[in-house]
Formats: C-alpha cells, structure tokens, sequence
C-alpha cells in the first residue's frame, strides 16, 4: 500500500479527533518530525507504529492503513489512459480511490456514460451512412417527389393540353402522391421503432449482431457442453453438441425471419465446433501459457488462425483472465461477416472500413499473421492482428474465396505490446464517413460529423 494512502488518513484522523501533532507523536511514542513524514506521504509505516498510532487515534490500524479497492484503483487509471494529457498520475488515482471513494464511482460513472454516448453517436453515425431500409426509402421518396414535380412543372408550363392527357398526369401526380406518403409513413414508423427500441434491427445482419450482443458473443452452455463431449466417441459428441445448437435456436431464434436464422445457426454451429476443437479451459490455459500466440495456439490444437481468433475474441469470462479481444472479419470486397466490437473501437455494419486498418493489407499476403500499432481518431492507441485465408480449400483452377481477420486490443492490456512496442502507429478511423481525421489521404468519403 502506498505511503500516501496510510499517511492521508491519519491526518484526517487526527484533525477529526482534534489533536495536534505534537500531542498525536506523543500518544503514540514517536517524534513530531517523523510523523509529519508520515502524514506529508514520505515515509511508509506498519506493525508498531500503525498500530500505536490507531490507538492513540481510539480508531483500527485497518481504518487507517485500509487503501481504495484495488479494482477502483485500476478502472481510473484505464480512464484517465482513454484521455491524453488528463493531469493525473498513478498516485492521484490511488488517492481518490482510497480518501474519496464515492467522488471515484461518480467519476467513473461520468466517464462510462462519455464513452457510452460516443459509441452510440457513432453507431447512430455509421447506421444513417450505411442503412440499406433507410437508403433505399429516401432514395424511393426522392424518385416520388421528382416525378410529382416534373408531372406538375409541366402541367403549370403548358395551357393547352388535351383533356385526356390532362387526365393522364393527374393520376400520375395521385398515384406517385400515394406512394410518396407510404413511404414516408414507413419511414416514419421505423424511426419511431428505432426511437423506442435501440435494438431494432433493418436487415439480417444486424438481427445477428444483436441477438450475439444480447449473449455477451459467448455460449457458455455450448462450451459446458464442448468439454463433457469430450470424454464421448466423436459421432456421439458432435450429436450431442448439434442437439444443443437446435435447441438454442428453437428457443431464442423462432421470430427471427429465415435469412436471420441461417446466419445465427451457421455462426452457432461454428461456435460449437471452435468449442469442440478448443474446449474453453484447456483453450485458456494454453493461451496465458503460450502468451497468446495465435500461430503457436493453432499447431497446439490442430486449427487454424481464423479459428483461434475468434476463440480468443470469446475467451475473456468473469473466471478466466484474458485480454479483452475485439475482432472483425471481412470478405474480399470488405463486407463485414462477424463483427466483435470493443467499446472504444466501433465496427462500421455494411462495409466501408477504414482502409488503411492493417486487415486489408492481408490479402495480398495471405497465411501471415501481421502485428500492429495503431491509434484510432479518438486518440487511443490499439494493437491488432490480421490473418487473411481462404475461407474454404479452392479446387484445382478455381479462384480462392478469401476472408480477412483482425484482432483488436487496448494496447494498456495488449498482451503483444512489447513485440509492437518498436513500431509506429497507424492513424486510422472507423470510415471516413464518422472518421474527425480531416486531413486524411485515404479519405473516400466526406465527414458526416464535424
């Protein structure tokens, strides 16, 4: 415990109690001079002195020697890492915690609803950029309004225009009139369902993400079940563990429409057979044995990396430590076909990432694990890994199908930041449509956001 923490309670202690110095040192058979070390944080004490102290204060040595929770302690130090040059050091942080521990809840609360609320203006962002319902419906609305007005320009140009044709444009101008207040009142329920529901969802895609976010993007019951399949034959395992994926989807996926369901039962069945290959313990002690080395965890099980990154994307429970992993995998042309988002490192939904995130730079070497640093719009620095592999054998002159995977983590709990350490960052974005770097030579498209 630091020095700091001891020191600063028995002063307030002493100044509770209403003692002076001089009359404290002699209670408890010290000097003065030593104990104004003490209480100014420069000199450490226990055992004796701790406890003559306490007593003389008629208070426990663990009131005074107690510092703040260690866990407090360290989620304000990561705050204070997620904003460059906040004026704080490892010594305030551990003196908030342990004087003012209600002060550092709040504080923290404060910092969690910032974080929250720039997640969803990026989410939000990102979903007016890419919604195919909402695209679509503006684009049909804008069509509508150019025919009523071009129908209409010309009936208010041209005085002399047979009846019958007369006739012709105005059940264009109703009918197109008709279709425009359709689509507008669509327009209208869906953003009042988006309003209501956060978790309202337009296309399959985003029906998968969210019903992954609702379970944490882990299945324990199918990891429980991975590991007591074991001691079966493999015929009976592989039954057992398809049972319980038909289960889960019986349950949870039946108002789902098909296209949602067929992603969520491919992703479950992918799931499984990763929990089959690595089962959850083994996986983790191998992992924190072999320092996370995806390559070195893929010989170890007989897999390969795509696999391993997405069981060390899932590997972080409340009982197994673990670095916090994001991870996406792309297609070719850059759809996103699994997303993982951390809460610092939005995923864009429909494509149009950054392009200079180091996962694209695999597909043109292919079956190599590249290591970078990067640091994101917001300032925060990340390390990442990316594989790019064909996502199934290609036949004899047949082109390779290839998908693309990057792993993603804070650097402060990057578990490779020493073999990063020597390169220089990255600047990237999410897309250029949310991304603030105005400057940037890869920008595609404009700033939504300014």
């Amino acid at each position: 415990m630091a020095a700091s923490l001891a020191g600063s309670r028995i002063r307030e202690a002493r100044l509770r109690a209403g003692m002076t110095q001089a009359a404290l040192a002699k209670a408890s058979g010290i000097s003065p001079s030593y104990l104004n070390l003490i209480e100014h944080n420069r000199r450490r004490i226990g055992g004796r002195v701790l406890n003559a102290i306490a007593a003389a204060l008629r208070t426990r040595p663990s009131d005074l020697a107690e510092g703040g929770s260690p866990t407090l302690i360290a989620d304000l130090r990561a705050a204070v890492a997620e904003h460059p040059g906040a004026p704080a050091d490892a010594d305030t942080a551990e003196a908030l915690a342990g004087r003012f521990p209600g002060w550092a809840e709040f504080v923290l609360m404060l910092n969690r609803q910032v974080r929250d609320q720039h997640a969803a203006i990026r989410a939000l962002s990102d979903r007016l950029a890419h919604d195919p319902f909402l695209s679509e419906t503006i684009h049909a609305m804008l069509s509508q309004i150019t025919a009523i007005r071009s129908t209409a320009g010309i009936l208010a140009r041209i005085d002399d225009i047979p009846a019958l044709q007369q006739r012709r444009f105005h059940h264009g101008i109703d009918a197109e009139s008709v279709r425009l207040s359709e689509a507008a009142q669509a327009l209208a329920e869906y953003l009042g369902a988006a309003a209501e529901s956060p978790e309202s969802a337009a296309t399959a895609e985003e029906m998968l993400d969210h019903f992954l976010r609702r379970h944490g993007y882990h299945f324990d019951p199918i990891d429980r079940e991975a590991e007591t399949a074991a001691a079966f034959p493999a015929p009976v395992a592989a039954q057992r563990i398809s049972g319980l994926v038909e289960d889960i989807m019986a349950a949870e996926t039946a108002d789902l429409p098909v296209a949602a369901r067929s992603l969520v039962r491919a992703h479950l069945t992918a799931y499984a057979a990763d929990a089959h290959a690595m089962p959850l313990r083994h996986f983790a002690d191998a992992a924190a044995r072999l320092g996370w080395n995806p390559q070195a965890l893929a010989a170890e099980f007989g897999q390969g990396v795509p696999a391993v990154f997405r069981r060390l994307a899932v590997l972080r429970r409340p009982w197994i430590e673990a670095p916090s992993f994001g991870l996406i995998v792309v297609t070719a042309s850059g759809y996103p076909l699994l997303r993982r988002p951390l809460p610092d490192f939005a995923l864009p939904r429909h494509g149009n990432a950054c392009p200079l995130w180091p996962l694209f730079q695999t597909f043109a070497r292919p079956g190599v694990v590249l290591l970078e640093r990067i640091e994101h719009d917001t300032g925060r620095p990340f390390v990442t890994l990316s594989h790019a592999a064909p996502r199934r054998p290609p036949a004899l002159g047949e082109v390779p199908d290839p998908e693309a995977a990057m792993l993603i983590v804070a650097e402060r709990e990057s578990p490779f930041a020493t073999a990063a350490a020597a390169r220089p960052a990255l600047a990237v974005g999410t897309s250029c449509r949310i991304c603030t770097r105005g400057d940037c030579p890869a920008r595609a498209q404009p700033q939504l956001l300014r």
